[in-house]
């Protein structure tokens, strides 16, 4: 992935921190309810925002910045999921992404502002950005 500067300052280039893996199983990639991601995880990559909703928006963005749209949900049985536009970005990605890739979450921040610019999955096959989430 290129060198990317921050959004909102434009002085630095971002932080990727390492949050979680994921191996992707053959329902996260053909399942109607996108991928699963466990409470512990979960709490890593959206924190306090989602212990307030149910539903988080994100926006990922592939090493071409190719922009996907997704949610992540927390169900009422307590299970979490990244849905929204997961199944077209699959598609789009169909050699990349199969059953049994791990995909790496990280956070993205900038160290000059201190901004928490969004996240970062799958070390560089797709991004994911929340800076349009709650701006």
């Amino acid at each position: 992935m290129a060198a990317t500067t921050c959004p909102i300052c434009r002085r630095e280039r971002l932080v990727f921190q390492k949050l979680f893996k994921k191996r992707l199983t053959k329902d996260n990639i053909q399942g109607s309810h996108g991928v699963h991601i466990s409470k512990k995880d979960a709490a890593k990559l959206c924190g306090r925002q989602l212990a307030n909703h149910e539903n988080v928006n994100l926006l990922f963005c592939d090493v071409q910045n190719n922009r996907w749209e997704m949610r992540f949900r927390r169900c009422p049985q307590g299970t979490y999921f990244l849905t929204g536009k997961w199944r077209q970005f699959i598609r789009a990605k169909d050699q990349l992404i199969s059953e049994g890739r791990t995909v790496t979450f990280n956070r993205l921040s900038c160290p000059s502002c201190g901004e928490n610019i969004g996240y970062t999955s799958a070390s560089t096959i797709w991004t994911a950005d929340q800076s349009l989430a709650g701006h």
